[in-house]
């Protein structure tokens, strides 16, 4: 069974295809709506590098990647 978080290994298992993923292909990543966080209880991993005291850059697990057919671009989503 797949874990609910890819791992980094995965995640260069899928790019090792040159021609599904080149490397001027953006890398982007799912919206994620609020009803996950808020009804669902899903918590995202808070990092503050100390350089604005307060602030926190918040991340999400990416579960896996997908490829669109005619597309050369990178998607991550969070849920399947």
């Amino acid at each position: 069974m797949k874990a609910i978080t890819m791992t980094i290994g995965e995640l260069r298992e899928a790019l090792k295809d040159k021609k599904k993923y080149p490397d001027d292909g953006l890398v982007l990543y799912q919206r994620i709506e609020d009803i996950y966080f808020e009804e669902h209880k899903w918590k995202s991993v808070k990092k503050d590098d100390g350089e604005l005291p307060g602030m926190k850059d918040e991340f999400v697990h990416v579960f896996t990647n997908i490829k669109y057919r005619r597309d050369k671009n990178l998607y991550l989503t969070a849920h399947y």
